[in-house]
């Protein structure tokens, strides 16, 4: 018994070893044999797959692009039809300013109506070569003006689309050269799309040869004066601003027409008048000399009457021209006249109008 229970001690404890070493092998093989599973990929190369530049996108947009100018043309010809019919009626009551400035908006409108085709014409090759673009890491150089014009113009213009357009182009080419393409950087952007998107106002010269052609095709007779002539024969300025010089004074009320004539309403210093101001012409009064009478203009016998010179009279208000009896009388001491042989000199109004008449020796 002693000698089985001692070989059985260390019998169990023998096969309980080998039964350990004989797992652990086992385990090793299986490690080796079970194929390792692969990394992650990392978050980079997610955010591309997802993000990225697509065509199935871009595509869509340049066709919906293409449609929405189509659309912004035909809003613009007929706002264009009816800015044309203003024009023409500002004209025609002499109000050359406010026609001007109308002039304007039209010729804005037509630069807008030529961005819009160049616009189009690049959608068409974009979308044409888009299998070209989708190919290389960076931009053709063919290509590089028609994509830097089309990012250049999704913020500067009404086509909504164009926005999407952008966002595909700066996941394709990057953040940089979508910068340099909106800064126009080296030129890269159409030149003539630059011009017309511009904020600047356009040239004298073209704007007044829009207000002539508008008023020859509305039948006005309409020329422009010497100083908005002058203005307008130049080709390195824009036409000047309003000066609210063709802006009727009192037009709500209706009062104060005589006035006006003489004054804007603003006070002058102290004992000033305008140089034009004559309160007794204004009222119809007359500065005339005394002096004879008569149809067949006799002789003078009063004084002559106060005037500049000496040698010059106004017919009155009062008096029209066959009533006054001119002839070639001779007046009194104060200078020759001739209105039926009275005074000299004098100044009034004949039916609003100053008329002088200068006397015969």
């Amino acid at each position: 018994r002693r000698r089985r229970a001692g070989q059985g001690g260390p019998g169990r404890a023998g096969a309980a070893a080998a039964q350990a070493r004989s797992g652990t092998r086992a385990s090793a093989r299986g490690t080796c044999d079970t194929p390792a599973s692969p990394p992650p990929p990392p978050a980079d190369t997610m955010t591309s797959f997802f993000r990225g530049f697509k065509v199935d996108k871009i595509k869509p947009a340049l066709k919906m692009s293409m449609q929405r100018i189509d659309l912004l043309k035909n809003k613009k010809t007929v706002g264009i039809k009816k800015s044309k019919r203003q024009v023409a009626e500002l004209l025609r009551d002499g109000k050359v300013e406010k026609a001007r400035i109308a002039t304007e908006h039209i010729v804005r409108e037509d630069f807008l109506l030529e961005a819009y085709d160049i616009i189009e014409l690049l959608c068409e090759v974009v979308l044409e070569r888009i299998r070209l673009l989708e190919a290389e890491k960076e931009c053709p150089f063919d290509m590089r003006e028609a994509v830097c014009t089309l990012i250049y113009c999704a913020n500067r213009t009404e086509i909504k689309e164009l926005t999407q357009v952008k966002e595909q182009l700066v996941k394709k080419f990057g953040k940089d050269f979508a910068a340099r393409a909106m800064n126009n950087h080296n030129g890269c952007v159409n030149e003539r799309i630059v011009h017309k998107l511009s904020a600047q106002p356009p040239n004298a010269f073209l704007v007044l040869n829009y207000m002539k052609e508008l008023a020859a095709e509305y039948n006005i007779d309409w020329q422009p004066d010497e100083t908005t002539a002058m203005t307008g024969s130049r080709f390195d300025t824009a036409m000047a601003p309003p000066s609210g010089m063709s802006v009727e004074a009192g037009v709500g009320s209706g009062l104060g027409a005589a006035a006006y004539r003489y004054t804007d309403g603003r006070i002058l210093p102290p004992g000033q008048r305008p140089t034009n101001f004559d309160p007794q012409a204004d009222q119809g009064g007359s500065r005339s000399g005394g002096g004879g009478s008569g149809p067949a203009g006799g002789a003078g016998s009063g004084p002559g009457g106060e005037d500049d010179d000496g040698d010059e009279f106004v017919i009155p208000t009062a008096y029209s021209v066959g009533d006054a009896g001119l002839a070639n009388g001779r007046g009194g001491a104060g200078g020759r006249g001739g209105n039926g042989g009275g005074g000299g000199g004098g100044c009034c109004a004949l039916y609003g109008f100053r008329l002088r008449f200068r006397c015969l020796p």
